[in-house]
């Protein structure tokens, strides 16, 4: 992900454990692979994709409602500090975000440290909305278009820094099935991606993408894939914006309307993922480093459920 201007505050560094994690079969969905000993902590904090606010601190949900309207749930650690609850209530974002079929965070692509989103309508026009600070009211400015013809894509995700360029990028499948990277430009001309290039084919047996950051130690950004089946599995960034051969994670995660890439929720300077069922329910899986399991086994948060939204989309 990308970088940010201002400095995090700094936490005490926890221990790189050397456990060995136990099947998630009794969690029912989204069962994870046994893990071998942690990877080392990082050195410095990831960049939190969803810190509308707050982007050093806490994520944020947004979610839309049958009615069109976006509303923020702002967080804070809870008192275990491994998971994240509300920090207040539901703050309204305005309606009209019905017109959209797809709606993603993807990082700080302005740049100005705050993460911005990108939204596309149903005749295929991208738009891209850019963060407020906290000085100002509402999380976006007035919608930028990007650009038309992106309904020939099935799935699109960005946040992560594939090239590890210091700029997030953007990916997306077709409906051949072939992969593309949109290179995210420095933010300061008019184009906010460079031209695609095409970086992969056989993405047609998933039906979910997301752009997760670092989560298995290295320095390029990760991305994890829902298959049809309901596997998920891990496509490590290599240098140049491309992807090592898939790593099976877990079955079960068919259970989940969508997946997110959420960043670190739990404040442990580690990238971790989202995912949430349509009655409201949502888990945490927090990300340990370890690229043949990433994720420890999920835990329950109710941030979402205890809002009273009926969301019809989370981003």
């Amino acid at each position: 992900m990308n970088p940010v201007r201002s400095a995090r505050p700094k936490r005490r560094r926890a221990k790189a454990a050397a456990a060995v994690v136990a099947l998630a079969t009794a969690l029912g969905a989204g069962t994870l692979a046994s893990s071998a000993s942690a990877a080392p902590y990082p050195s410095s904090p990831p960049k939190n994709m969803h810190g509308l606010k707050h982007p050093f601190v806490s994520p944020d949900l947004l979610a839309r409602d049958a009615s069109g309207k976006v509303w923020r749930i702002g967080s804070v650690q809870d008192a275990s500090g491994k998971n994240f609850t509300a920090a207040e209530a539901p703050v309204p974002e305005g309606g009209g975000w019905n017109a959209y079929d797809r709606i993603e965070m993807v990082g700080d692509i302005t740049p100005d440290g705050y993460p911005d989103a990108v939204a596309r309508d149903r005749d295929g026009v991208l738009w891209k909305y850019t963060a407020k600070s906290a000085s100002y009211a509402g999380s976006f400015w007035t919608r930028t278009r990007i650009g038309a013809g992106w309904n020939t894509y099935t799935m699109f995700t960005g946040g992560s820094d594939v090239r590890y360029d210091l700029h997030p990028d953007l990916v997306a499948v077709d409906k051949r099935g072939d992969l593309y990277l949109y290179e995210g430009s420095d933010g300061t001309g008019e184009r906010t991606y460079l031209p695609r290039r095409k970086i992969g084919h056989g993405w047609g047996v998933y039906d979910r993408i997301t752009a997760v950051g670092n989560i298995g130690g290295g320095i390029e950004g990760d991305l994890v894939a829902r298959d049809k089946a309901g596997v998920l599995w891990l496509y490590l960034g290599k240098p140049g914006g491309t992807f090592a051969p898939r790593t099976r994670i877990g079955g079960g995660w068919n259970a989940y309307g969508d997946i997110i890439g959420i960043g670190d929720a739990d404040g442990d300077w580690r990238n971790d993922l989202y995912a949430y069922g349509p009655d409201g329910t949502g888990y945490l899986y927090r990300g340990n480093g370890e690229w043949k399991a990433p994720f420890e086994n999920r835990v329950a948060n109710t941030t979402l459920k205890d809002s009273g939204i009926k969301a019809s989309l989370v981003f």
